[in-house]
């Protein structure tokens, strides 16, 4: 099966989560390593469920740790928030895996986002920008422009109402959103998150 865009789906705590995701043709399953996060589940845990996937980009999702501490996982990516982390990664030439920036939009930042993107696009693979702020005419247009220059996943805003919208307009590299225990606005539950999908299918 085919999407019409790069999905990542965040949060994966079970193997049954996993390989549906997998068997619909997303390209990137993540997994929270932070202990103190609610989607944490363990180093074992994550091998056994990445043992039985193929095709898809496996995500760490991290805060604060040190790069070379999660290496032993083998992930394709890492996910951060922490700018200092992406500063030591694009220094580090020992680490393979690949960067993802997650950034949390908010009205204070907004005005900021031209020159973190500007700042960071060089050193990362993918801009994840996820937001508490609702859709209209003023961020529709911020995000198209910059979609149009840098690798952003949208992590906000995605709706059976919203997706075409999305896809069409704002045109992002792709998409993001979350299973497991956490759950992105608007996406209930697995059942709502597999809407979605199939309403993106080729």
């Amino acid at each position: 099966m085919a999407l019409q865009t790069l999905v990542k789906i965040s949060g994966i705590t079970n193997l049954t989560d996993a390989r549906y995701c997998a068997g619909m043709g997303v390209e990137m399953v993540g997994f929270g390593i932070d202990d103190s996060a609610n989607d944490f589940i363990g180093f074992q845990k994550i091998q056994d469920i990445i043992q039985w996937l193929s095709g898809v980009q496996l995500v760490g999702e991290i805060t604060n740790q040190n790069i070379e501490s999660v290496s032993e996982y083998g992930f394709d990516f890492l996910e951060t928030a922490n700018l200092q982390l992406i500063d030591n990664q694009a220094n580090n030439k020992g680490n393979s895996s690949k960067v993802i920036l997650k950034i949390v939009i908010t009205q204070e930042n907004l005005a900021e986002l031209s020159y973190i993107l500007e700042k960071y696009h060089t050193k990362v693979s993918y801009f994840l920008l996820e937001s508490a702020l609702q859709f209209d005419n003023h961020i529709t247009n911020i995000l198209k422009n910059h979609c149009v220059k840098y690798p952003i996943l949208l992590g906000f805003g995605i709706s059976q109402s919203t997706i075409t919208h999305i896809l069409d307009t704002i045109k992002p590299a792709g998409i993001a959103l979350k299973g497991g225990i956490e759950i992105s606005p608007g996406l209930k539950d697995m059942d709502e998150l597999a809407e979605i999908l199939e309403m993106i299918e080729i």
